[in-house]
């Protein structure tokens, strides 16, 4: 049901970086983005009780609660773009890459 999940995380010395830039900075220092397939897979790993005790401890540590969501999708472009927009790379085959079967595998259910 989770198949992506990537931890960030932005130093102070990125933080200053980004503010020299002359716009917002985010008020926190680290966001996950856990990857599913459906809205469901979300609320059944946001549900179970193996998210809920590995992540308590980071959360007693590490989260300003309660939490901020962003729900949403991403467009990943590889190559010169895939055949439906013109260009060359098929990621909804997987034919470039081990790698573009994983996003093939996201962008065909989605």
């Amino acid at each position: 049901h989770l198949f992506v999940f990537i931890q960030h995380q932005q130093s102070p010395k990125m933080k200053e970086r980004a503010k020299s830039l002359g716009e917002n900075v985010l008020d926190y220092d680290g966001c996950a983005q856990p990857w599913v397939i459906t809205w469901s897979d979300w609320f059944m790993f946001y549900n179970s009780k193996k998210y809920a005790g590995a992540s308590s401890d980071d959360c007693d540590r590490f989260m300003a609660l309660p939490m901020t969501y962003m729900v949403g999708h991403e467009n990943l472009v590889v190559g010169d773009a895939s055949r439906e927009m013109g260009g060359k790379s098929d990621m909804r085959n997987g034919t470039n890459s081990p790698k573009e079967k994983v996003w093939s595998r996201y962008n065909k259910i989605s």
